[in-house]
């Protein structure tokens, strides 16, 4: 009789060749990945569903990270791309043998993780393309948009760019120097560029954040999976910075990153890094995955761009709402007393917090 299951460790380099063949399939949901999460964030935990069919064969898998706050389990914020079933690939069937056999395997991996998780919350691969099971299942199912440029064909994208953007790149690559670096230095350099970015979103750094990226970045250098570009101005400072991950399981670059100095974004430096990031790695890397837009302005700066947008899914499971909205309430208070904090106290009041709590971790036995 099929089952579902979470896989072993020994199941896992099964799973990680569902992942290279299916087309919904990335690097972030392996599970070396899923394991650097949480060992560098040690309340994120990681799951791997398995469905097996009749002859213990595992068939698809659902991977995902997650955390509990206050009492509620649910789904931690990704801080990589993509959590939804992914099923394996198998020899052409007919249409409706296809869609029944998709039908069957979603539905009972959806059923197994809603039992594990009151609530659930992710984004899906752009080639995950019917929800329809999860639909029926009680899933909310919303369509979002991120953004991809085909890099098979390098100079049509450039010409699909608008004029004026292929101007400013061309400018900004008169001005700067592009390359790529992984030193610490450098590392730490992105992080305050990095910093400055994100404060337009009312989002600051922790020192906890802060050490956490650090090792991250470590750990993916070593794999090869990801890159820091850079552009550097003539004297030598750092001007913008992206953070490229490598998912040669979908053949995609992400980027994930990007921290500029305001001083710099009118110059185009920010379009030429993407540009210099996405013909670097076109050779391997066919796709390159701008990522979602919360702004309207950011998403429309992409289509300037030339980058195509494209629909995939935001599934939400909710068994318990009441609970969930007081969290989220909590959640939004915390982060606005944090970033108030930040503003007023500045860095070193958190990094004072982050040593005390990192003492009263190593003396709890």
């Amino acid at each position: 009789m099929p089952s579902v299951r979470e896989l072993t460790p020994a199941e896992y380099p099964l799973w990680h060749r569902i992942l290279a063949e299916a087309p919904e399939g990335n690097a972030f949901q392996r599970a070396d990945w899923l394991t650097l999460l949480h060992d560098t964030e040690p309340e994120v935990q990681f799951m791997i569903l398995g469905y097996f069919d009749n002859q213990e064969q595992l068939q698809g898998g659902w991977a995902t990270t997650y955390q509990t706050q206050w009492g509620l389990t649910s789904t931690s914020t990704a801080e990589f791309f993509y959590s939804n079933p992914v099923l394996a690939v198998r020899e052409p069937q007919s249409d409706a043998h296809q869609a029944a056999r998709r039908w069957t395997i979603i539905t009972a991996l959806a059923e197994a993780l809603a039992a594990r998780l009151p609530f659930i919350e992710l984004d899906c691969h752009p080639q995950f393309a019917d929800a329809r099971a999860l639909q029926y299942a009680g899933w909310e199912v919303k369509p979002t948009y991120t953004h991809l440029w085909d890099m098979r064909h390098p100079d049509q994208t450039w010409q699909t760019m608008n004029r004026e953007k292929r101007r400013q790149i061309g400018h900004a690559q008169e001005r700067y120097s592009f390359g790529t670096s992984e030193d610490l230095e450098t590392v730490h350099q992105f992080i305050q560029r990095y910093h400055e970015t994100m404060k337009k979103f009312s989002w600051w750094i922790s020192p906890a954040w802060e050490a956490a990226f650090i090792e991250r970045f470590r750990w993916m250098r070593v794999q090869d999976a990801c890159r820091l570009y850079t552009a550097h101005t003539k004297d030598g400072s750092l001007a913008a910075g992206v953070i490229v991950l490598l998912s040669r399981e979908d053949h995609t670059a992400y980027l994930w990153r990007q921290g500029s100095g305001a001083e710099h974004v009118a110059a185009g430096v920010v379009p030429a890094l993407y540009w210099q990031a996405a013909t670097d790695l076109a050779d391997e890397f066919k796709i390159v995955n701008f990522g979602g837009s919360p702004q309207a302005s950011l998403s429309r700066f992409k289509d300037y761009l030339g980058a195509r947008a494209a629909l995939h899914f935001q599934i939400t499971r909710n068994s318990r709402p009441r609970r969930v909205a007081l969290q989220n309430r909590a959640l939004w208070l915390k982060d606005q007393t944090y970033n108030l904090g930040m503003r007023l106290a500045g860095k070193p009041i958190q990094q004072m917090l982050y040593a005390l709590r990192k003492r009263k971790e190593r003396s709890t036995p």
